[in-house]
């Protein structure tokens, strides 16, 4: 567990014997500031004082490392099909379930207004909200008409 999802991936990943260059999505993430992925500012927890490593664990057969990848491409991707969440004033309940379960407090208590400055983007508010008062929208209006395409006559 963790408020940081990547300083989580940059533990797990080194868990596995990689990098976190190794990942795409990661590097993706590190480029947008999205969190801590340096291992030296990561505080381990629990039972061990260092990152464990899996000695067993063997990467898939078709597991490539893509270290040479070019990230600008998959970051303008990301931040195209980009959806946040967005509080719904005629759904809510006012019970505060979402401004609880926020771990960087990105949501007024009083007006449910989300700060996307401070978002991480993480999606508790969403997942937990019981009223379905939380909606995710997307930022791109033109993604928001591709992802309702259906292509699944083409696979």
């Amino acid at each position: 567990m963790s408020t940081d999802p990547l300083a989580l991936d940059a533990v797990a990943i080194k868990m596995m014997g990689m990098e976190i260059g190794d990942v795409p999505i990661l590097g993706a993430a590190i480029a947008r500031g999205v969190g801590e992925s340096r291992l030296e500012n990561i505080t381990i927890g629990g039972d061990y004082k260092s990152i464990p490593k899996f000695t067993d664990y063997k990467l898939p057969k078709r597991y490539k490392s893509s270290k040479k990848s070019n990230y600008k491409i998959l970051i303008k991707v990301i931040d195209f099909f980009k959806t946040v969440p967005k509080v719904n004033q005629k759904k809510c309940r006012n019970c505060n379930v979402c401004v609880e379960s926020c771990p960087v407090k990105a949501i007024n208590p009083e007006t449910k207004q989300i700060d996307y400055t401070v978002c991480i983007e993480c999606m508790c508010c969403h997942e937990l909200c019981v009223y379905n008062a939380v909606e995710l929208k997307k930022v791109n209006f033109l993604a928001g008409i591709v992802g309702r395409l259906n292509f699944s006559k083409y696979r």
